[in-house]
């Protein structure tokens, strides 16, 4: 027995799209490297994202780790609507 499954925004599953800068060093003797400006920039781009329909943010590194220490590394998750589990997106008919 198959069942139908539908889901709630199809057919768009996921999109995942990563932005890279170069990053100033702080400390040239362990490479440490940031971006002073990574705050201001993710202010606008958050604010640009919600007009898109992008309005629930998740943080994927917790905000009290430092930028110099997850450099080159994802830091949001920015999702339409609440993020839901595969479970919540299948509606049985």
């Amino acid at each position: 027995m198959t069942a139908s499954l539908e889901y709630e925004n199809a057919p768009l599953v996921e999109v995942i799209a990563e932005m890279h800068w170069d990053l100033r060093i702080l400390d040239d003797a362990t490479g440490t490297r940031t971006d002073p400006y990574y705050y201001l920039f993710q202010e606008s781009f958050i604010e640009d994202a919600a007009q898109s329909g992008l309005n629930h943010i998740e943080n994927v590194v917790p905000r009290l780790v430092p930028l110099e220490h997850s450099a080159d590394q994802p830091r949001l998750q920015l999702l339409m609507g609440k993020k839901l589990s595969p479970r919540q997106l299948v509606t049985k008919q």
